[in-house]
């Protein structure tokens, strides 16, 4: 039985610059909603992520109060 190690889907960890790019603004405004506590942060080695689905949490929420 082989491995599937062909299907990648989507990154479920973004860094700072995917994160960004995910919203359509600047990296400044990520760690700004990251300081006022946004979304969490994932911390795995030095890097610093952050988990789509929590990305995706915030979007609702502020769609929600709009």
């Amino acid at each position: 039985m082989s491995k599937n190690t062909d299907m990648v889907g989507p990154k479920r960890l973004l860094d700072y610059e995917g994160v960004a790019h995910y919203l359509s603004v600047g990296r400044s405004k990520i760690f700004e909603l990251v300081e006022t506590g946004a979304f969490p942060k994932v911390k795995i080695g030095g890097r610093v992520l952050f988990d789509v689905a929590d990305v995706d949490a915030y979007i609702e929420r502020i769609k929600r109060s709009a």
